[in-house]
């Protein structure tokens, strides 16, 4: 029915878009958004399913990402108080539209969320589309509220950033910080400023040592 272009039947399939079967709500998920011609039918879908897991949501996003008829408004979107709209939304920005130019602000709102992966995947899209000036601003003021993995990928990814207030700030910071994320922080140092490596050759901070140990040694292989 989606192959041929039958939209008349989209409401029967909305109903398959319910089932248990996880093979069958797939296949009608692709199958309504093929069929789809505006975001509001998109919207409504993610709207009245409000138990969708992350795979369901996942499917959704690449089902949308390659109906070229639909012109989404997504920008919008990021305000919205639906969680999982939200989670589309920020999937569609990070795969369909990484050159979009927007405000991404609004996101911060979901940096912090309950939900794990939510959190993390609005990192990431901040990460990947935020100008490098306001995003130092971003990552100095909520850095240390952050959990362990979400530090560890603002790092990984912040790795080609040289402003002197953000390496300032690491260095201020990276006594406090896990294991994993001084060995981060200290592989940073080493790609941008050599000098502040060096400070910690003599630390007395037995933890401190031990990832500059890690850090130089996994470095020296490279």
């Amino acid at each position: 029915i989606a192959y041929l272009g039958v939209s008349a039947y989209s409401k029967y399939i909305v109903k398959y878009a319910k089932s248990k079967n996880e093979a069958v709500r797939t296949e009608a998920y692709a199958s309504l958004i093929k069929l789809m011609a505006t975001d509001n039918n998109l919207v409504s879908l993610i709207k009245d399913n409000n138990d969708l897991s992350l795979i369901d949501v996942n499917i959704i996003v690449n089902a949308a990402l390659k109906n070229p008829t639909i012109n989404m408004n997504d920008d919008s979107w990021f305000l919205s108080q639906n969680p999982r709209l939200m989670i589309v939304s920020l999937l569609l920005t990070k795969y369909g539209n990484r050159n979009k130019k927007s405000n991404f602000t609004p996101i911060l709102n979901y940096t912090s969320g309950e939900e794990k992966e939510f959190s993390k995947l609005a990192w990431e899209v901040l990460l990947l589309l935020t100008p490098e000036n306001e995003l130092v601003d971003i990552i100095i003021d909520c850095f240390e509220r952050e959990r362990e993995d979400v530090k560890l990928l603002i790092i990984k990814a912040s790795q080609h950033i040289s402003d002197k207030r953000f390496l300032d700030f690491l260095e201020h910071i990276i006594e406090h910080q896990p294991l994993l994320v001084k060995i981060e922080i200290l592989s940073l140092f080493f790609k941008h400023d050599f000098d502040r490596l060096t400070h910690f050759i003599q630390t007395d901070n037995d933890e401190l040592n031990k990832a500059y140990k890690e850090a130089t040694s996994l470095l020296t292989i490279n």
